[in-house]
């Protein structure tokens, strides 16, 4: 059922060592998002950097069907530097869409893959429901 509902971009078992990524067609609130990827043993996407940006692009570009897509990047422990999901880590690659991100807005974030070539960032209340993308 699973993966009627979600599309695998990348054969399962990544022999490269690089991320392989599912983007789901279901719309789910940021939290709910987050624990669907850990339960399927996965975590919301990172951008660590352009090169990375572009390769999800590249492997997702296609598939997309939705305009935007929860990742883990989040303001939720701390206001004043972005995190990866609930691990600590700072991000420290910020594509932001002009006027992002917006104080008071919401505290996680949203990508548009189909409006740019890279893929832009935007912040929004969490509890909004959007489709997401999972890695591992």
């Amino acid at each position: 059922e699973m993966l009627l509902r979600n599309q695998c971009i990348c054969p399962c078992g990544n022999q490269s060592g690089g991320k392989e990524y599912q983007v789901s067609q279901q719309r789910l609130n940021w939290f709910e998002a987050a624990s669907y990827c850990n339960a399927i043993g996965m975590s919301l996407v990172t951008i660590k950097d352009e090169d990375e940006s572009r390769r999800l692009y590249e492997k997702t570009g296609t598939t997309l069907r939705s305009s935007e897509y929860w990742i883990g990047a989040n303001l939720l422990t701390t206001s004043y530097h972005l995190q990866w999901e609930l691990s600590g880590e700072i991000t420290l690659y910020e594509p932001w869409a002009n006027g992002e991100p917006q104080k008071g807005k919401g505290h996680c974030v949203y990508i548009k893959p189909l409006y740019a070539v890279y893929n832009t960032w935007y912040m929004d209340n969490c509890l909004k429901e959007r489709n997401f993308i999972c890695q591992y």
